[in-house]
């Protein structure tokens, strides 16, 4: 472990998360003069940190290349996350927010939004004032796309530290690089991914300008919500100023929009490079796009066919308008909601749930398994059963057309089976601790939804090691586990 490199990328991380203080510290000037000594602390911290950090690189030796590997990268990211979890919890524990009183829910709400989970302790996010949600919205979208990978994009200048970090981060099982440098590449998907928050934020206010809230006029988003909802919507963290989510604008024309920038956020951020150098149909014969595309027009006509049929909704219409919201919302893992799906019939939950496991594409902002991990676990079983049909044939695994590796396809079912361990290992511990009158499913949902990124579960009844434990889940399925894994790795920690 090169604790240089680990240091250098912190003191990057505390110059970013001054700056969000300082967006924050502008909107808190309407608020108490402790709270604008408390963010601008913040700022003289962090800014601190940053300064000193770049000092030591200055004054330091060089990094010595020849001593850096994927390990080092890939724990250094581990060290960077957590450590962005923790000083982000400091607000949080400031405030006082009720549902928040120690810093085990600090650091749960902290890991939420860095994770892109959006699951929160606070009992009433109508009251959180605006100088703390948009830190929380600014944490979200630097986590959506990832920390590091906008560090890689401006400074990532030597590739044997930069690659291993970026590839680590990036999520899915193959990161098919969009050009030969990591650098530019991380350049690329960051502009993809502003250009894709900025045409949101101007779709919502050409939505509010025009009236398009609720019809009784009252429920139009703010300047500041559109804004905010852009923010977390392109991380599909599912952060909202709303306790109600998105269903308290009952707005047809902001779900039409925040559903179509969700299927963009949980598409393959590579597919759109390749859409603007001219490969349009190349992008659209992408296997993992095309069956995301079938698993949301499935899931989509039979959620709403199921509630509607159960009388949930009076007209097919109203049902395919909340169904199709919730299908998105789910499997591109933001979780925001515009109905109660606790009043919808069992079956279209557990086709919920199975969608909240499987996620988005690789290479977005979606958390989950992956869609193409879960195309070649299913390849895999049926390659299982052919082979013992047909012993004598040579069969392979192909995507796209062409062949799978064997070192890829036994590294998807590596991840799969320590997924599966990890899941049920952090179920059998929450349910081992006194969780209030929570039942068993009730905390299985939970640690699926954190595990997996979305947000909607039970958590005010917790005890602080179960919260502790989610907040793990959270950053350990955003990292593709091992990041987070290896800390607690005593070998990692060696000195390189």
């Amino acid at each position: 472990m090169n604790y240089k490199l680990a240091i250098r990328i912190i003191g990057i991380i505390s110059d970013f998360l001054a700056v969000a203080c300082f967006v924050s510290l502008g909107l808190a000037l309407d608020e108490s003069i402790e709270i604008v000594y408390m963010w601008a602390i913040m700022i003289a911290v962090l800014a601190g940190i940053g300064i000193t950090t770049l000092l030591l690189r200055v004054f330091s030796k060089k990094v010595d290349v020849t001593t850096l590997n994927a390990k080092t990268g890939i724990v250094s990211l581990g060290i960077c996350w957590l450590y962005a979890s923790v000083i982000g919890a400091i607000p949080f524990m400031f405030y006082k927010i009720p549902g928040i009183e120690n810093f085990a829910d600090a650091f749960f709400e902290s890991a939420s939004a860095f994770s892109g989970t959006g699951a929160s302790l606070a009992l009433d996010t109508d009251a959180i004032p605006d100088s703390l949600q948009i830190f929380r919205g600014i944490s979200q979208w630097l986590g959506g796309m990832g920390i590091v990978v906008l560090i890689t994009a401006l400074l990532g200048k030597d590739e044997s530290i930069s690659s291993p970090i970026f590839n680590a981060e990036m999520p899915g099982p193959s990161k098919g690089k969009l050009v030969s440098k990591t650098r530019v590449n991380a350049r690329i998907l960051y502009g993809i991914y502003i250009g894709i928050t900025v045409a949101e934020f101007l779709f919502l206010y050409v939505g509010t300008v025009c009236g398009a809230g609720s019809a009784d006029g009252e429920h139009q988003m703010t300047l500041f919500d559109c804004v905010f909802h852009s923010l977390t919507t392109t991380a599909t963290g599912g952060f909202s100023t709303k306790a109600l989510s998105i269903g308290y604008y009952n707005s047809l024309y902001y779900e039409i929009i925040i559903t179509i920038f969700m299927f963009l956020c949980m598409t393959n951020f590579n597919l759109y490079f390749i859409i603007m150098k001219g490969g349009f149909k190349s992008a659209f014969r992408d296997e993992e796009f095309r069956t995301m595309m079938l698993l949301i027009i499935l899931n989509m006509f039979a959620i709403s066919g199921i509630v509607f049929s159960a009388q949930v909704y009076q007209t097919f219409s109203d049902a395919m308008r909340y169904g199709t919201f919730q299908v998105i919302a789910t499997m591109s893992t933001t979780g925001y909601g515009t109905a109660n799906i606790l009043d919808w019939p069992l079956f279209s939950k557990v086709l919920l749930l199975g969608m909240m496991f499987i996620g988005g594409s690789a290479g977005s902002t979606s958390g989950g398994l992956k869609i193409s991990r879960f195309v070649m676990l299913m390849k895999s079983g049926f390659k299982g059963i052919r082979s013992t049909a047909f012993p004598n044939r040579v069969l392979s695994i192909k995507m796209n057309g062409k062949p799978v590796s064997e070192e890829l396809l036994n590294s998807t079912k590596n991840y799969f089976l320590l997924y599966i361990w990890i899941f049920v290992f952090s179920v059998a511990l929450v349910c081992l601790l006194p969780n209030g009158n929570n039942s068993f499913l009730d905390l299985t949902i939970s640690v699926a939804s954190c595990f997996n990124d979305i947000g909607p579960g039970v958590f005010g009844d917790l005890h602080w090691v179960s919260k502790v434990v989610l907040a793990f889940d959270m950053l350990a399925g955003r990292l593709e586990l091992f990041p987070i894994l290896l800390l607690l790795y005593p070998r990692a920690w060696s000195r390189f």
